[in-house]
């Protein structure tokens, strides 16, 4: 997953000025699906989806969201704690790609940025919705001993912090990656400047918005969860799938907080039928 290769690079400036890159593969007349990382990740983390058959037969996107990956990385706070700027900087990115009904999916942080677009743009201009290991509960039941691991990245002692992003990535499997994935893995993640970190400060996606949101969706919705994930508990995708109506619920039984990557071709088929049925 060093190398990644076979796509078109894409240069997205948000309403706010800043400079977001992005990828688009695969399939020029295929059915859309747009990719939203987690934190402290960036789009090398979908190495095993672009690179899989997906990309034969899907127009995928993915993107750095702001202060990850080659966007770009401003310290004020202000750029991190307004759900707007995330809605409309994935609305930018869709946009600048010339997409019009992708599906999104979302994993982690990512499923926030996803419910910050729904509420901003609503759900009409897209296909479906894949949320993976969603991080979009009001009960702090529902999150796990690793989420601690991910405080501790934001430590103002630097060996601390580096510490932090070691555990914390541990903490994101069940079983870990290989060691040249695992180290890539552990670049990218470190390559966010603690002070942009310690910026995502605005509160959980608890809001009784959100959750009047969630409970009206229309529009096809996939929930996807490692049974052994110690970040985020699948209690929450399965409190998740009672306020989405007809949301279709799957529990990977050898995953931990990132299914995508490690049970990828069941992940992948998954995701291919449910673009399918939602296109």
């Amino acid at each position: 997953m060093t190398s990644l290769s076979g796509f078109r690079s894409l240069k997205v400036k948000t309403p706010d000025g800043l400079g977001i890159d992005a990828q688009i593969w695969g399939s020029a007349l295929g059915p859309e699906i747009v990719f939203v990382h987690g934190m402290l990740q960036c789009h090398l983390s979908w190495s095993k989806q672009v690179e899989s058959a997906l990309a034969q037969k899907f127009r995928i996107l993915t993107y750095d969201f702001r202060g990850h990956g080659g966007s770009d990385q401003p310290l004020d706070p202000s750029y991190y704690n307004d759900s707007t700027r995330f809605a409309d900087e994935l609305q930018a990115v869709i946009e600048t790609g010339g997409f019009k009904r992708p599906i999104l999916v979302g994993w982690s942080f990512g499923t926030r940025i996803v419910t910050d677009y729904l509420l901003k743009f609503g759900s009409d201009q897209l296909a479906g919705i894949n949320f993976v290991a969603p991080a979009i509960s009001p009960n702090p039941d529902h999150y796990g001993p690793g989420i601690k691991k991910l405080g501790q990245t934001r430590d103002t002692d630097f060996a601390k912090s580096i510490r932090g992003n070691r555990e914390f990535l541990r903490a994101c499997f069940f079983k870990e990656p290989a060691q040249e994935e695992f180290e890539t893995m552990l670049a990218y993640n470190a390559s966010v400047p603690r002070e942009i970190r310690r910026g995502f400060g605005r509160p959980a996606s608890d809001t009784e918005s959100v959750q009047r949101l969630l409970g009206s969706l229309a529009l096809p919705v996939l929930i996807s969860h490692g049974l052994e994930d110690q970040v985020i508990l699948s209690e929450l995708s399965r409190w998740l799938g009672t306020v989405i109506p007809n949301a279709k619920l799957s529990f990977f039984q050898e995953s931990g907080h990132a299914p995508f990557f490690e049970e990828a071709d069941r992940f992948n088929s998954e995701l291919e039928v449910f673009a399918a049925q939602a296109n």
